[in-house]
């Protein structure tokens, strides 16, 4: 009788959460052309949230503070979509449920521009991007007060990845990778913010040494290897 009790009790389980799982409410996003007007959950202090206003979806964007609030509200039907990026995007498919659009929604390298005679600098720019890739740690690297020192335009209007912090200095991912690259070139960099209309000027000019931002090709400029990579992911309730 024991067992019987036991038997039933599993079978009454099993209906209830195949119920519960029935009432669970279905993906509303099956393309990109689907995002406008919809809810896209995000989290809190990445990129995302800027990408999806430069980008000008028409979209309603909610913060969540961990990749485990987003992901119950994704389940939930709390928000539409998530849009994140790397490892973020991967922690989440690996959810039953869950899985992302085939095509990335933003991609974007971050290159160091020069002028076109500095062909010395690009060589000793891409010898660092290369070595950082290879060993993340030169990052570290210590460089004497009296290094010589560089021009660098950026733009920091594009918070987290390029912006000035609250006391004014460069910060984000742009930022910290010239620095790395600086120092392992030896360097010490001297920022100049710039508007982005300007920016390719600077570096053809000769103005500053170089030039950070998403720039993909430019007349008078050499570009180095990217140095930032940022590719965005949207990921769907199935």
């Amino acid at each position: 009788m024991k067992h019987r009790k036991l038997i039933i009790l599993a079978l009454a389980l099993a209906l209830l959460l195949t119920a519960c799982a029935s009432n669970l409410p279905a993906g509303t996003v099956k393309s990109l052309r689907d995002l406008p007007g919809k809810n896209i959950g995000v989290l809190a202090g990445s990129s995302s949230a800027a990408i999806i206003n430069e980008m000008g979806l028409g979209a309603y964007v909610r913060e969540y503070a961990t990749l485990e609030e987003l992901l119950e509200a994704l389940s939930s039907g709390s928000c539409d979509a998530a849009i994140c990026e790397g490892a973020q995007a991967d922690s989440l498919v690996s959810n039953r449920g869950i899985s992302e659009l085939p095509d990335p929604i933003y991609k974007a390298s971050y290159r160091i521009a020069v002028s076109q005679e500095n062909t010395g600098l690009i060589r000793r720019i891409n010898s660092a991007v290369a070595e950082l890739k290879k060993n993340p740690e030169r990052a570290k690297d210590k460089v004497p007060a009296d290094a010589p020192r560089v021009t660098v335009a950026f733009c920091g209007d594009l918070e987290p990845v390029s912006y000035l912090d609250e006391n004014g200095l460069p910060a984000g991912r742009e930022a910290e990778a010239v620095k790395a690259i600086c120092n392992i070139m030896g360097v010490i960099p001297e920022f100049q913010t710039v508007s982005r209309d300007k920016l390719m000027y600077y570096a053809q000019s000769g103005k500053v040494s170089m030039a950070v931002g998403r720039i993909e090709s430019g007349q008078g400029v050499l570009l180095s290897e990217p140095c930032v990579e940022i590719i965005q992911r949207v990921i769907i309730r199935k």
